[in-house]
């Protein structure tokens, strides 16, 4: 299922936020991984096998495991070997309202053609959930890198 070696396999997408905070905890966590990065509009057999979201990011561990959540995959790589203490600044209710509410809005600001909605009205609301993260997100230590922090990564960038 596209293993190679003893290593796990990555399938990624350089522009994609959830491979790209997928690929910051990896990389953090010191763990060793091939990164495949995919095509998305020709995935590969073995991604389509791994796992029926076909979406990257998707992990396809030694072991035989799959993981196609970028946060299962972060906190997988952080759970084993976190030196910098990502996971003691993690804020799962912020990461909840990242992965929900916000990204509902973000998606309909982006794409209005593809829900048919309004993006004016969809960009507003993505303000006002950002405000609450941007509050509590600057009150960690200066420089402070964490789980939460990371998994915001470049999804704002969008607006």
């Amino acid at each position: 299922m596209g293993m190679t070696g003893d290593l796990p396999l990555l399938y990624s997408f350089r522009r994609c936020p959830y491979a790209i905070r997928a690929r910051l905890a990896l990389l953090a966590s010191g763990t060793a991984c091939i990164i495949r990065e995919v095509k998305l509009s020709v995935k590969p057999a073995e991604l389509l096998a791994a796992s029926f979201k076909a979406t990257v990011p998707v992990l396809v561990l030694p072991e035989g495991g799959v993981l196609d959540q970028s946060l299962d995959i972060m906190r997988m790589a952080l759970a084993r070997h976190d030196p910098a203490g990502w996971l003691d600044r993690t804020d799962d209710d912020l990461i909840a309202t990242n992965n929900g509410p916000f990204k509902h809005h973000l998606d309909r600001t982006k794409y209005p053609d593809r829900y048919d909605s309004d993006p004016a009205s969809h960009c507003a609301a993505c303000l006002y959930l950002l405000r609450p993260p941007e509050e509590r997100l600057s009150v960690t230590r200066f420089g402070a890198v964490g789980l939460t922090r990371t998994a915001f990564h470049r999804l704002h960038l969008g607006l």
